[in-house]
């Protein structure tokens, strides 16, 4: 289970610095659209780059103030580069130290008076 959220903590840390936008943005939004609100932005979609690879797709961004998406995600790495790197490195200590904080039993004196009197419980 933390592995999955580090996975999503990660991958939205990795969205934000390269595309400009969260993971879950990156995924859906722009489905079936042909302009996207907030049209001078970087953030870039899965959508724009499905369509730089479909033959007769468009070469220009859609929803950036770039040309291309080159461009764009420069532009992103430039702004969001450095705290990218940073939650890269600081998410997996994070939930490390937290792991082992919370995987200390709290209630550890309880389970031995019950596993005392012949009541053991497990989880």
């Amino acid at each position: 289970m933390s592995n999955s959220i580090l996975g999503v903590v990660t991958a939205n840390a990795v969205t934000q610095g390269v595309f400009g936008t969260n993971v879950g943005e990156f995924l859906t939004q722009g489905w079936g659209k042909t302009n996207f609100a907030g049209s001078h932005t970087t953030s870039i979609t899965l959508p724009d780059l499905f369509e730089r690879m479909l033959s007769g797709g468009s070469t220009g961004m859609i929803n950036s103030s770039f040309p291309n998406v080159q461009d764009s995600i420069k532009a992103n790495l430039s702004r969001e580069g450095a705290m990218m790197v940073a939650q890269i490195i600081g998410y997996p200590i994070l939930f490390g130290v937290a792991m082992k904080v919370l995987r200390k039993p709290v209630i550890l004196p309880l389970n031995r008076t019950l596993k005392n009197i012949g009541l053991d419980v497990k989880a």
